[in-house]
């Protein structure tokens, strides 16, 4: 029988743990507005692959 230390266990369930992902769409919106403040008289192109990768489309545009 082969043991395992504690440290190796962790590993291993990190390892397996799902991501978990928190988007904020005040932080989008003021990430835009820095990149305008910063770019004044630049035009912003915003580009949204596919589905936001999954979170979302829509969550995104309404952001952007």
């Amino acid at each position: 029988m082969v043991m395992m230390n504690n440290s190796v266990n962790s590993s291993l369930a990190d390892l397996i743990r799902q991501p978990i992902i928190e988007l904020s769409s005040t932080a989008l919106t003021a990430n835009l507005s820095a990149v305008r403040t910063l770019a004044p008289n630049s035009k912003v192109v915003s580009m949204v692959k596919a589905d936001a990768y999954g979170h979302g489309i829509a969550f995104a545009l309404a952001a952007l």
